[in-house]
This record gives structure tokens, sequence and C-alpha cells, in this order.
């Protein structure tokens, strides 16, 4: 075969070698294919479920991490809004006793002022009194 074999190299990823199907690919003599598959031997196929493996608990945990900081997010977002619901709860509370004091003021001014003119009628009532005598 005359296509070029198109090899890409990506930097910290470890992966499975197919130099042996490329070289039968590319028209090497099926006994150095072989030679070189028999000096491979088992260890290259452990190695090779092995890196598999590896690779899928990386993308395990990716999987993990991205979930983690998604629930990172939402537990921020969730404490702004407890926050935001604190602050609103405190400017109600503000205005309940604002109204409150407002309100008692109110009542003894009220209170005063009964007693002020339950005062003046005791009084007018003593000097109608002394002067009927």
């Amino acid at each position: 075969s005359n296509s070029r074999p198109a090899f890409r190299a990506v930097y910290g990823v470890v992966g499975q070698s197919l130099a042996v199907r490329a070289a039968r690919r590319q028209g090497l003599p099926e006994r150095v294919v072989a030679r070189a598959e028999e000096l491979l031997g088992r260890e290259h196929g452990a190695m090779v479920l092995l890196l598999s493996k590896a690779e899928e608990e990386a993308g395990v945990l990716q999987d993990l991490t991205a979930e983690v900081r998604q629930l990172g997010e939402d537990l921020l977002a969730a404490q702004r809004r407890v926050v935001e619901r604190q602050v609103d709860v405190a400017v109600g509370v503000g205005r309940l006793r604002r109204h409150a004091l407002a309100r008692t003021d109110e009542v003894f001014k009220r209170g005063w002022g009964a007693v002020d003119e339950a005062n003046a009628a005791a009084v007018r009532r003593e000097e109608s009194i002394y002067k009927g005598m």
C-alpha cells in the first residue's frame, strides 16, 4: 500500500500502540510482524488492559470533578439566596419595629392625654366643691 500512516502525538495522554497493526497495513513481512507480536507478548495485552482501565477511571474522575464543581456552584448560589433572604427578613423586622414604636408612642400620647383630661376634670370638680363651700 502507498498510503502513508498518519500518526498524531497527544502529550499527557497514554494510549495503546497501534504499531503492529500499522506495520501489517503497510505491508511489512508477516514474519517480522509475527515476531513483533511475539516479543510484545502477554505483557503488552495486560498493559493495554491497564491503559484502558486507567483511561476509563480518568473519565470517571473528570465526571466527578465536574459534578463536585457544579455542586460547589449550586451551594454558593444557595448561600447567596439565604443571605438575601436574611437581609429581607432583617429589613422587614426593622420596619415592624419602627411601626410598633410609632404605634406605642401614639398609644402613650393618647393614654397621657386621657390622664391629663382626667386630672383636669378632677381639679375642676375640686374647684367647684371649694367654690360651693
